[in-house]
């Protein structure tokens, strides 16, 4: 919980910064927007660890393999990270280029799912 309000008030001081210098200086606020992006990963690498080690442990728990959790857990991080860089990339103006990271996004998710796809169309040729 501090974490999170930890987090909020980085966000929302660099907010009002960026707006101060968005006018005269926009190349400043994209860069304390990408600055605190930046430092908010590093300081939540901790928790996204004790995240990690407890969904191995339950994976490990739950005897399915990390075959279907895995493609998962790296999804959900590509959706992170996508939002964080498509939002930045509309900071800059560059709407063209946020669609292309939103594109990249989309296809990386669905590779990554390739393996899930032919899992479950394994079990339906198996019971059909």
């Amino acid at each position: 919980m501090e974490e999170l309000i930890r987090i909020t008030f980085v966000c929302v001081v660099v907010s009002i910064l960026a707006v101060f210098f968005r006018n005269e200086r926009p190349e400043i606020a994209l860069l304390l927007a990408i600055a605190a992006c930046v430092g908010i990963t590093m300081a939540a690498s901790e928790s996204v660890r004790d995240i990690l080690a407890a969904v191995d442990q339950m994976i490990a728990w739950s005897g399915i393999g990390g075959d279907i959790f895995t493609p998962l857990i790296k999804i959900v991080g590509i959706g992170l990270i996508s939002r964080v860089g498509t939002e930045l990339c509309r900071d800059a103006g560059q709407g063209a280029m946020a669609s292309l990271v939103e594109i990249g996004a989309t296809v990386a998710a669905l590779w990554l799912s390739l393996p899930l796809f032919r899992a479950v169309w394994e079990i339906l040729r198996s019971i059909l």
